[in-house]
């Protein structure tokens, strides 16, 4: 049996958290034994622990926790676990340098997860990403975009980085059927955006563009689907409800905020926009699909 140790900075709604609870959920648990460790609660721990993956909340007290390490080694050492597999650079950072060997027994195996192209990082990020690095048995981007990222602008070895791309299970939507209709009076157009209200999801620009195409889309409905669970998201959801009164379209834009199963609502939308800042493999494009 090998045992895997999860780790992610938070358990929200998002797509690397619903891509880390699709794998989680679906190994074979005759070879496997899994559980998820995450710094912050979320919504999503109740569906993990549904489909039967085992999950432990080690808060991170601060953004830089010293404390932290020796938590995370312990909860390592005493599982036993072969395999430590981070993801993002939180947990990347954090988990991989509990995970280590160094003066009592660590994971045998350490492999990171990197989800986007993460244009904010500064070079000591990267500087931590390649030490990390050169522990790792390997570095897994979700897109053939952002491994190249990876090489060429963090200077990862490229023997390291792997592409692994963001898988759909097609089952869930062929028993979903194709009526329309079912959450939203008829319009001439729907059209969605799914995301967590976020700078880098680009709502905002989305709002943009339809206030300048308002003359051609006159039947046209908004939907936002995401919510805000963090300051920083809370502060643009705040935007994006002024922006909305200033441009005129309060009666036009739908706030949903999070939703467990958004399936309805990209079979309800006639479009999908992804008006994202940055991006790696995003999981609502292959859904809407």
């Amino acid at each position: 049996m090998i045992k895997i140790l999860y780790m992610i900075a938070t358990l929200n709604i998002g797509g690397a958290e619903k891509q880390l609870l699709e794998l989680a959920a679906n190994l074979d648990r005759s070879k496997f034994e899994v559980k998820v460790i995450a710094f912050r609660d979320g919504p999503l721990r109740s569906e993990f622990e549904e489909r039967g993956v085992p999950t432990e909340i080690v808060s991170k007290r601060w953004k830089i926790d010293p404390f932290l390490i020796p938590r995370l080694r312990r909860k390592i050492k005493d599982g036993n676990y072969d395999i430590v597999h981070t993801y993002m650079f939180t947990a990347n950072t954090w988990g991989r340098l509990a995970a280590m060997r160094w003066f009592s027994k660590g994971a045998s195996y350490l492999i990171a997860a990197e989800r986007s192209i993460d244009d904010w990082k500064k070079p000591i990020h990267w500087m931590f990403d390649r030490a990390l690095s050169k522990r790792s048995v390997s570095v897994i981007a979700n897109a053939d975009n952002v491994g190249r990222y990876l090489i060429e602008q963090g200077k990862l070895p490229a023997d390291k980085v792997r592409v692994i791309h963001n898988g759909v299970d097609l089952k869930k939507f062929a028993t979903l059927g194709d009526r329309r209709g079912r959450l939203y009076s008829p319009v001439d157009l729907t059209i969605l955006c799914v995301g967590r209200l976020d700078p880098v999801k680009g709502q905002d620009v989305l709002l943009d563009a339809v206030a300048d195409l308002s003359t051609g889309l006159p039947d046209a409905r908004i939907i936002l689907v995401g919510g805000a669970a963090i300051p920083v998201e809370e502060e643009y959801k705040t935007l994006l409800e002024q922006k909305l009164i200033r441009l005129g379209l309060t009666g036009r834009v739908t706030m949903s905020g999070f939703q467990s199963d958004t399936r309805p609502f990209l079979r309800d939308a006639d479009v999908v926009v992804l008006p994202s800042r940055r991006e790696g493999f995003p999981n609502v494009v292959i859904e809407a699909m």
